[in-house]
């Protein structure tokens, strides 16, 4: 199992966080699909329930509050929030919700880039994030679809110490000095219409067509069936996307991704711990809507530009 041993370098992805109108049926649903193992916490530490794989964290899934919207959150590594916080503002970014502890896990903070993608920041506690990757069910690519790339990339390059390389026409690879790619960003124009800027999370699975099969037998909708391609470090596999959660859910996005290269490892991990074939899922938000008929008001994933269904 590709463990997370050492600190997650400053601007890395290092915890993903699902906030849902309905905690025990995404808890539910996740174990079924992903075999997460997790039960609300606290409510002084917001019912934060911290979902497991073998023992180790991987994810989070807290209960919606009235000023959240439902979706996924990548939330990048800092070692001081507040100061962060102050060169998010500094930079152009929007402070949704300032940093604050969360008991001694750590300390947090919601954001916004200047052309509207959400993203967390986590100094980690007692809770360092993901400490498992590039595993079944655990955390293995992020991806930034963003309106305007340059402007994107000078933002995080400001706040996080982040580069961004163009290695397509459509795509570059993100990373911060000495380590390997992490994360990548896309132009939002590929997506469909309508599409708002967001962070998307990659979770790895065995295989990408039982993990959709087991996805719409849940409950959960296919926005687009099973495609193979792509230019990802994580692989150029099979992937596919589909509401994550029940019928009377507010649902977020799912994409599955099936590696046939291998995968990039964690900035804090050697090479030789990424795995060598893998699917990926990864749920984004905000939103989709309640229900089967599901509309999603996030991007598609690049190889099915024009299949999946937009907002």
């Amino acid at each position: 199992m590709p463990e997370v041993t050492t600190p997650y370098a400053t601007g890395t992805p290092c915890w993903v966080e699902l906030r849902s109108k309905d905690q025990q049926a995404s808890l539910d649903f996740y174990r079924e699909l992903f075999g997460w193992q997790g039960k609300p916490g606290p409510a002084e530490l917001g019912g934060l329930a911290v979902c497991e794989l073998s023992g180790k964290a991987v994810a989070g899934i807290v209960p919606l509050t009235a000023s959240d919207a439902t979706g996924w959150t990548t939330c990048l590594a800092s070692t001081d929030a507040d100061a962060t916080q102050k060169a998010i503002t500094a930079a152009g970014g929007t402070i949704l919700i300032p940093a604050v502890d969360v008991g001694d896990r750590g300390r947090a903070l919601l954001a916004a880039d200047p052309q509207g993608a959400v993203f967390g920041v986590w100094q980690p506690g007692t809770l360092s994030g993901m400490q498992v990757v590039h595993e079944a069910g655990a955390q293995t690519w992020s991806e930034l679809h963003t309106s305007e790339v340059s402007a994107a990339a000078a933002f995080y390059g400001k706040v996080f110490g982040i580069k961004a390389k163009k290695v397509h026409d459509t795509y570059w690879e993100l990373r911060v000095d000495g380590h390997y790619p992490f994360a990548s960003t896309l132009p939002l124009s590929l997506d469909a219409p309508g599409t708002p800027t967001h962070w998307l999370t990659y979770f790895a699975v065995d295989d990408v067509d039982s993990t959709v099969a087991a996805l719409s037998k849940q409950g959960g909708t296919v926005l687009f069936p099973p495609v193979d391609g792509g230019v990802r470090p994580c692989g150029a596999g099979r992937r596919s996307a589909g509401g994550a959660l029940r019928r009377d859910e507010t649902a977020a996005a799912a994409v599955s991704h099936s590696a046939k290269t291998k995968a990039a490892p964690r900035p804090t991990e050697p090479r030789s711990a990424a795995t060598g074939r893998s699917v990926a899922t990864a749920a984004r938000g905000p939103l989709l809507t309640d229900g089967p008929e599901l509309n999603c008001r996030q991007g598609r994933e690049c190889s099915c530009r024009g299949r999946g269904r937009g907002s």
